[in-house]
């Protein structure tokens, strides 16, 4: 289901009551509908705005003890009403059985499809064309990083880090994909935080915004 911005404008934004707008207009769609299961990714304000909780599978990606479950009474809360979990390590679903122990908590590890991330099917005419128009040669190394900038992500310290690898080595560069929240074409201060740290390397340090897959 893909919900239009408007749509979730129409539903207030109450962070007090830990419900999403997205997740309001989400459970509106689904009333009266038939479907298998809802996958919430690591969202409680998404989660407690779903009313429907037998048919959730909650995909965990941190431990317990992050910000988003405190108080514990919340991940009880999650694997009590909904079908399952799913973390992505057993450390974290481990973390999960301390509060309740349950079958239910289950562990799915993170994954690639090869037929998509394939270096066979590589676009090597936009290869060729990227490295041209950020003057990447064949002799450079290049970091990349790929995700939501954001703070929790640490791509200061990364630029940071970066800069201080720069002094000693002239053929690196540094490849930023993404955007602050996905695809959305918007600004932060922590994005403009970062191109201001970086204005002095812009010839090294790339932000490319949003990419798609």
């Amino acid at each position: 289901i893909q919900i239009p911005a408007e749509e979730v404008a129409q539903f207030p934004n109450k962070p007090e009551e830990k419900t999403s707008p997205l997740g309001l207009a989400l459970n509106e769609r689904l009333k009266g509908k038939e479907y298998d299961f809802i996958l919430v990714e690591h969202s409680m304000r998404i989660y407690n705005s779903i009313k429907n909780t037998s048919k959730m599978i909650y995909h965990l990606h941190c431990d317990v003890d992050d910000e988003n479950f405190r108080p514990k009474a919340v991940a009880r809360e999650i694997i009590n009403n909904s079908y399952c979990t799913l973390s992505v390590s057993e450390y974290t679903a481990n973390s999960m059985n301390k509060i309740v122990e349950s079958e239910k908590n289950k562990v799915l590890y993170n994954c690639v499809d090869f037929k998509v991330f394939n270096p066979e099917n590589v676009d090597n005419k936009f290869v060729k064309e990227f490295k041209e128009k950020n003057n990447i040669s064949e002799d450079d190394f290049c970091f990349i990083f790929s995700g939501r900038i954001h703070p929790n992500k640490g791509v200061l310290e990364l630029v940071t880090a970066f800069k201080r690898l720069r002094e000693e080595n002239e053929n690196v560069k540094l490849i930023i994909i993404g955007k602050p929240d996905f695809g959305k074409n918007d600004e932060t201060p922590y994005t403009k935080e970062l191109k201001e740290v970086s204005k002095d390397m812009q010839n090294d340090i790339i932000f490319t915004g949003f990419v798609e897959h």
